[in-house]
């Protein structure tokens, strides 16, 4: 069972950043996906079958690193980081803390809001949060709040 405190999430956090910090996440279909499917048609089964899984968004990323598998996440994708996080729990594939979770809910909203893994991360270390000034979804148009500040409104 993966043991998510605070130091843990940033570490593992860290060590993809280390490898992919330049990384601009592309939803899939207009959503965050903790783990990517790609599927192909079968003729011989007259159906799709999935070719192929790997990691996505960067707190899929780090919780693989932390030792929940795709299968762990792959029921989760749907929904975002508390709600999984509860799940996973429930499911007793992990344990977390207050301060680990909020940290991923940041580091989420960052990267869904088009920066960097790098920023995402070094931006969510300090509890700051890219909160956008229009509803355009331009990243463009926003600036770095408070987290408790943006979760206030």
């Amino acid at each position: 069972m993966l043991e998510l405190t605070l130091a843990k999430a940033q570490d593992l956090v860290s060590g993809i950043v280390a490898e992919q910090g330049d990384t601009i996440y592309q939803k899939h279909e207009g959503s965050c996906l903790y783990v990517h499917t790609s599927r192909r048609f079968d003729d011989e089964r007259s159906g799709y079958v999935i070719e192929k899984e790997v990691p996505g968004c960067l707190v899929g990323q780090a919780l693989i690193a932390g030792g929940l598998t795709m299968d762990d996440l792959k029921p989760h994708n749907s929904v975002g980081v508390q709600s999984a996080l509860y799940e996973l729990q429930r499911e007793s594939k992990l344990t977390f803390t207050a301060d680990a979770e909020e940290y991923l809910e940041i580091l989420q909203i960052n990267q869904d809001r088009g920066h960097s893994w790098s920023v995402a991360h070094e931006k969510a270390l300090d509890g700051l949060v890219w909160d956008l000034d229009s509803i355009l979804d331009d990243v463009s148009a926003g600036q770095w709040v408070d987290y408790s500040a943006y979760q206030g409104r």
